[in-house]
């Protein structure tokens, strides 16, 4: 589909399959401070940032922030915890109309996984808590799932996904991270130091800290969508390497899914306004009612 879009309301720019840009259009990307993100089997591949950062004491004060084992333990606390508790509401939801004993079960386990996360004693601790939630919420997870159809879900596997419900978290998740790691930037932070991963070589470690805590309510709340109202189907897929991927017609039916969510409202936890997920992320202004509504644009 070909669409006229004024670039003063892009806010960045996504490549997700074989594309060409002019060196003309990536001038006036840069010109505007518009970020460009290549993606490439469901993963950010990289990106081009036009203007480097320059707030150099913004950074220092990160990284000081982040060598305090102290500091960086509250953080990657509540990191773990509102991931679960995000885990517990979602299943909460789903459930509403079903009433089925197995997610309930998992919610109240869920419950109880948060409140521990939250006195954890180092960031090992954490890691096991989330663990362990994170295999509860999946069983809760499978049950949400229309029966059938090809979707059938066991648990989560990746690098690649074998299965087509792996393949659309996967996808949503690189999204997702995408999102993170554009807010991190425009906020001038450093996107690979983070509090609660570990430090690896090219890992985005801050914008999978970030990513934690909206994986549910985002991201796999699409996937559920795009799922059981059939927006997805089967067909959809086909096999690359060791596993398998959407075609290109159901990526884009599914980045339009992605795009409603993340521009659903809530309500901030702590400042009471309410803002769509973009803002709530991250974005420049969302703690001060001044954010950027623009959006982004997928080639």
């Amino acid at each position: 589909m070909i669409k006229d879009v004024p670039l003063s309301a892009v806010n960045h720019v996504v490549i997700g399959q074989a594309a060409s840009l002019s060196s003309a259009a990536l001038s006036a990307l840069s010109d505007l401070g518009i970020p460009l993100y290549l993606m490439e089997h469901g993963r950010v591949r990289s990106w081009l940032q036009p203007n480097c950062e320059k707030n150099v004491p913004f950074r220092r004060a990160q990284l000081r922030f982040a060598e305090s084992e102290t500091q960086a333990l509250a953080v990657a606390r509540e990191i773990v915890r509102g991931k679960i508790l995000n885990q517990r509401t979602f299943l909460q939801r789903g459930n509403r109309e079903r009433k089925i004993d197995r997610i309930q079960s998992v919610v109240e386990r869920l419950e109880g996984l948060a409140a521990a996360a939250k006195e954890a004693e180092d960031k090992e601790s954490l890691r096991g808590l989330e663990g362990l939630a994170g295999r509860l919420y999946f069983s809760g997870f499978a049950k949400l799932l229309r029966p059938g159809e090809g979707f059938d879900f066991a648990s989560r596997n990746r690098r690649p996904p074998r299965d087509p419900v792996n393949a659309l978290l996967s996808y949503a998740y690189s999204l997702l991270t995408k999102d993170c790691i554009n807010a991190i930037i425009r906020a001038g932070l450093d996107p690979y130091l983070g509090m609660y991963h570990c430090e690896r070589y090219g890992r985005s470690a801050l914008a999978l800290d970030m990513m934690e805590e909206f994986r549910a309510i985002v991201a796999d709340s699409v996937v559920l969508n795009v799922v059981n109202r059939g927006i997805i189907k089967e067909s959809d897929f086909e096999p690359v390497f060791d596993g398998i991927q959407l075609k290109d017609g159901g990526r884009k039916r599914f980045f339009g899914a992605y795009q409603t969510r993340i521009r659903e409202e809530a309500v901030h936890p702590v400042f009471g306004y309410r803002a769509n997920y973009l803002r709530l992320d991250g974005d420049p202004g969302a703690l001060s009612g001044e954010g950027d509504a623009r959006g982004m644009v997928a080639v």
